[in-house]
Parts: C-alpha cells; sequence; structure tokens
C-alpha cells in the first residue's frame, strides 16, 4: 500500500531508533574470553583503563583510573589489555606486559566487531547514520509505517484524525516515559516534581506498564520499539552483545533515551512527555553540545539544564549568538530537531599511526616501526579488498618533529595490487617515501595511511597471465612513478599546509573555542581520519570536538552572510554548497534545512 493511505497526523513523522552497545571494548574481550556477565572487567592500554564495564564501575573503577588503583578498590577486576604490534614481530597479539616504547596499539578485533554489528543493522534498515565504533542513528520509518498499514489499515483513512481508538500494549516493549498522570498510576508512592528523569521512567521494581489509549504518532513509536526489540535481540543471539536503544521522533531524543536505562534495556519517548523530559536535562548532554560550543553556551548564560535555556526568547538567542545558531539553540532545548539520519559513507581512507616517547632518531628505528604500521595498514587494506575489492591510489606518509606544529606530509602512488603479496611490499614504499623527507629527526609522531580507496576493477578481469605481465611491468616503472612523485606532491603537500595556514590565521571568534594545541605524546594516535571540511587528520578521540567547530562555523558564518545581504535584497543567489539562503519571512524553516536537511513529507 501507498504512504498516501497514512493517516495525515503521520506526514512527516519519522520514527528513530538510537542503539548503543553496551560498555563495547569490554564486551568484545568478554564474548573473545568466555568470561561471565557479573565478573568486573576493564580494557587496559599501558597502565590506564580505556574501557569499564557495569560491575567494575559498581566496584567504583572508572575510565582512565590507573591500574594500581583501579585494584584497590576492587582486587578481582580482571583487565585485559587491548593487543599490539611489537616492533620486533609486526602482528597484532594479545601480549603480556607490553611496553610503549616497544608496542603499538591495534584496535582491528573492536573495529571487526563493529563492522559485524553494523551488518545487522543493515539487515533491518537501509537508513543508518554511524555515530561511533559501538552506536547508530537508524530512521526506521518506512518499516514502522508498511507495518502499520499492515496491522492497522483497516482502522484508518486519508482523514483520520490524531486520536487511535485502540489501547498500546506497551509492556512487552521496553521502558516507556510517562506523564505525571501515569507515573502516579503507576508509582502510587512517587512524588510529583521537576525532576523528568527520575520519575518520567518506570523501575524495574514497577508493576507491568497498562495499557495506555494513544494516538497515531504513539502508535509509529511503538512499531518502533517493536523493531527495536528485535535488532537488539539479533545482536545478542549472533555476537552475543547486549545493546540499549531509545525510541523517538528524533535524533536528538532517541539519542538521549538510548541512556536512560542502561545496559541491556531500551527506552521510548512519545511526543507529549518529550518538553517535560527535556526540563531536567543537564544541557551539554544534548547532542552537538558536548563540546565547547555546548560549555561556551552554558557559561555565557549562567545555565545547567536545557529547562534553564527556556526564559530566553528566540530572539534574544539570535542576537546573542546570530540567527540560525540562536534559532537552533531555542528548539533544540525543546527536544525539537529536524535533523535527518544521514546513511553511512564507506571511509575512503585508512591510517596506522604511533607517537614516540622519547623521539626516534635513527633511520633503523624508524624502518622498524614502519613495518609495524606497514602491517597493520596491510591487513586492513586486505580486509576492505575481500569485502568491497576497494584498493587505494595514494600511499600517504605524515610525520611531525620536535619543534614542529602541525607536521609534514608527503605522497605517492600506491604499489597495485598485483605487486602486494605481503606486508613487506607496503613497508619498501612507505620507507622509501620517508628518506625523501629532509630533516626528519628527532622525529615525535608518524602515521601511514592510505588513500582514494575505490573499487579496483582489476580484481575482477585479470587472469593468471596478466597478473604476471602486471607484475613485471609495475616492477619495471616502480621507480619511476616513484621518483615522479615524491618530487612533484610538493603542490598537494602545499595545499594542505596552505589549508592549514588559513585555519590558523582566522582564529577568531568560534572558531578560537575549537581549536587548542593538544599534547599528543602523552597516548597513542591509534586512528585518525582526514576531515571532509578542511583536509586535516583527525584523530578519533578528537572527531566529535572537530565536528562540533565546523557545525558551529556553519551557522556563524551563514549568520554574518545573512546580516550583510539583508540591507542588499530579500533573495540571496545560491551558492556552490546551497541552493538558498533563507528569506526573512520563512527563517525558522530554511535556517533548519541548511544544517540539518530535515525531512520533507
Amino acid at each position: 500500500m501507498s504512504k498516501q493511505r497514512l493517516p495525515l497526523a503521520l506526514k512527516g513523522s519519522q520514527c528513530i531508533l538510537h542503539i548503543d552497545l553496551d560498555c563495547f571494548y569490554c564486551q568484545v574481550e568478554q564474548v573473545r574470553l568466555n568470561l561471565p556477565p557479573d565478573l568486573p572487567v576493564a580494557v587496559q592500554q599501558w597502565q590506564g583503563l580505556i574501557a569499564v564495564n557495569y560491575p567494575a564501575k559498581a566496584a567504583g573503577i572508572t575510565r582512565h583510573m590507573p591500574i594500581e588503583e583501579a585494584f584497590k578498590k576492587c582486587p578481582n577486576l580482571r583487565p585485559v589489555h587491548v593487543a599490539t604490534f611489537n616492533m620486533h614481530d609486526p602482528i597484532a597479539k594479545y601480549n603480556d606486559n607490553p611496553s610503549q616504547l616497544t608496542h603499538k596499539v591495534s584496535l582491528d578485533i573492536y573495529r571487526k566487531a563493529s563492522q559485524n554489528i553494523f551488518k545487522i543493522f543493515q539487515k533491518y534498515c537501509s537508513k543508518v547514520q554511524k555515530a561511533g565504533l559501538d552506536e547508530a542513528f537508524l530512521d526506521v520509518t518506512d518499516i514502522v509505517n508498511a507495518r502499520l498499514i499492515e496491522k492497522y489499515g483497516s482502522l484508518f483513512s486519508e482523514d483520520a484524525t490524531e486520536e487511535f481508538s485502540n489501547e498500546i500494549d506497551w509492556e512487552p516493549l521496553g521502558f516507556l516515559a510517562l506523564s505525571d498522570e501515569e507515573s502516579s498510576l503507576l508509582n502510587p508512592t512517587s512524588v510529583e516534581g521537576d525532576d523528568a528523569v527520575s520519575h518520567l521512567i518506570a523501575s524495574d521494581r514497577s508493576p507491568p506498564a497498562p495499557k495506555l489509549k494513544g494516538n497515531w504518532k504513539d502508535l509509529q513509536l511503538s512499531i518502533g520499539a517493536e523493531i527495536a526489540k528485535e535488532i537488539r535481540k539479533d545482536i545478542f543471539d549472533t555476537l552475543k552483545y547486549t545493546c540499549s536503544a531509545g525510541i523517538a521522533h528524533n535524533k536528538t531524543v532517541a539519542k538521549l533515551c538510548s541512556a536512560l536505562n542502561k545496559p541491556n534495556k531500551q527506552t521510548t519517548m512519545r511526543e507529549t512527555i518529550v518538553l517535560k523530559f527535556m526540563k531536567s536535562i543537564p544541557f551539554t548532554k544534548i547532542r552537538n553540545l558536548g563540546g565547547k560550543l555546548g560549555n561556551e553556551v552554558e557559561n555565557a548564560l549562567n545555565i545547567q539544564t536545557a529547562g534553564d535555556l527556556w526564559k530566553y526568547s528566540s530572539e534574544e538567542l539570535q542576537a546573542k549568538f546570530g540567527q540560525s545558531q540562536g534559532i537552533w539553540l531555542y528548539d533544540i532545548c525543546r527536544g525539537i530537531d529536524n535533523s535527518e539520519v544521514t546513511t553511512i559513507k564507506i571511509t575512503k581512507s585508512m591510517m596506522a599511526s604511533k607517537v614516540f616517547s622519547p623521539p626516534l632518531r635513527l633511520i633503523s628505528d624508524v624502518e622498524r616501526w614502519m613495518a609495524v604500521l606497514g602491517s597493520e595498514i596491510y591487513m586492513r587494506m586486505m580486509d576492505d579488498f575481500e569485502e568491497r575489492s576497494r584498493w587505494p591510489k595514494t600511499l600517504v606518509i605524515h610525520f611531525r618533529c620536535s619543534g614542529e606544529g602541525s607536521g609534514r606530509s608527503k605522497s605517492c602512488p600506491m604499489v597495485k595490487r598485483s605487486e602486494v603479496i605481503s606486508p613487506d611490499v607496503i613497508t619498501q614504499r612507505a620507507n622509501e617515501l620517508f628518506k625523501t623527507c629532509e630533516h626528519p629527526f628527532p622525529l615525535l609522531h608518524m602515521s601511514l595511511a592510505v588513500s582514494g580507496l575505490t573499487v579496483d576493477e582489476s580484481s575482477s578481469t585479470h587472469n593468471i597471465t596478466k597478473f604476471f605481465s602486471n607484475s613485471a611491468e609495475g616492477n619495471f616503472n616502480h621507480k619511476l612513478a616513484f621518483q615522479e612523485t615524491t618530487t612533484v606532491d610538493m603542490k598537494a603537500s602545499s595545499s594542505r599546509s596552505a589549508k592549514y595556514e588559513k585555519v590558523e590565521s582566522n582564529k577568531k571568534g568560534i572558531a578560537a573555542l575549537f581549536f587548542s594545541r593538544k599534547d599528543t605524546s602523552s597516548t597513542d594516535a591509534e586512528e585518525g581520519t582526514r576531515c571532509d571540511e578542511c583536509g586535516n587528520w583527525i584523530a578519533i578521540k578528537d572527531v566529535a570536538e572537530h565536528a562540533d567547530y565546523h557545525f558551529a562555523k556553519k551557522l556563524q558564518d551563514e549568520d554574518r552572510h545573512n546580516q550583510n545581504t539583508a540591507a542588499q535584497s530579500n533573495s540571496v543567489p545560491t551558492s556552490k554548497k546551497r541552493k538558498g539562503v533563507p528569506s526573512n519571512n520563512d527563517t525558522q524553516k530554511e535556517s533548519r534545512r541548511l544544517f540539518f536537511q530535515p525531512r520533507r513529507s
């Protein structure tokens, strides 16, 4: 049946899931080692803890706690050190007492586990947005509406109102956010108040949730909760991982809900409860406000919760933070979020890196570590080739010496797939490239990356004769191609440097909130990615903050553009990225479209 048969109340209404694995790194190790779920487990990296499961948290252990302190709090703690590469044996293993001087962290096991989880997500839904290795947003609106039509189509027509004549049984669908009236009915001893988080959610000790009369949107969410339950069960049955979920009409509320009843539970937030729920939510817990942007707004307005922001009108927020950002803040603190779930974009680059403390000073040490990085990249490339038949076009090394800021990069064409028979081939090419770099010592940081991953057409067309002939030709042309590239590639390197300098020179206003010098020598730069906006390599731990910067920068730039052109014309010429800028008559609708691309019904 067509989408037009839905009740008018559901036109444009979304059903969004946020699914988050519970203590993901710990679960991966618990499943690998077959450890009981009630055992306190922590994932260790060097002398600190990077992940802690719920039994360990109950014992007072926290992330980043030194291992010695953790043992004092919980003598029966089971620490599991992450796998590492050894500079003398570049194959990732679970080594006993690895040293940061001789080993490098490997996150491959978690990366592969994440891939398996996302394969299950994509079985149920094509609109999946990756929010991290262990969490995702799923837009299940189309699937939900199809089920709704199939099960309840006889109860409505196109002109149906929001009234739904049947009751909804929420009991098998996990936790449900309740109104004050419903909370009093379910928990007679509860006290009404402003603390939405404490009393809106039924506890495990509460009697079963009653069948409640709802509207069409509530019914839509109940079917979404069914799907969330199915996905969570599939993940556990297939991979033995538990996860939590939030079900709501938008991404912001769904993400907040998934954290309410961890672990291994799900929570549904109906539209009629959202405003009450948002009132006491800590402001910086809201999506996109957990970094410096949120802290700046919080400090500037002396607020702590989303409800504290309600006393400011939209006009006041626009005057203080700019038109687009002010409107967005006004909406988001009320749980209004029109951003769409953006489907997964498969990365076109991979990187392995290592921070050296003390710095390296000998080419022989560089070559040993290059073998480690080359081995890691090789394994990831081969996994990708096996799964997607892709091969990179470019090999890149990035390094930073003592006294340098952003470091330097150099690149060359990637070795042909037919020539790469072992990690040694990658390592050799990288070593040759490194030797063309001037004054690389003392070396503080080095990364090896491949970019331009595209489908390798030869993988499906070559025969054995072509394989050997290509290999011979490749060996013959190897040095010529390399020499040309390393001498000419300075143009690309200069472009990147110029882009970095441009960013550095514009550290004003809101940009100053996000760019700060970081001491990368204190930890492994385990994994990173190239930012699509500015072209810089960003460490995984800094991605969220870096995204906050670009998000806020776009809002600020748009606001300045509106102010500069408002006096000249009511309409603004189109740009390459956006087809238009909002007129004063339609500011709110169009401002959201610029940055969040709301769903169009």
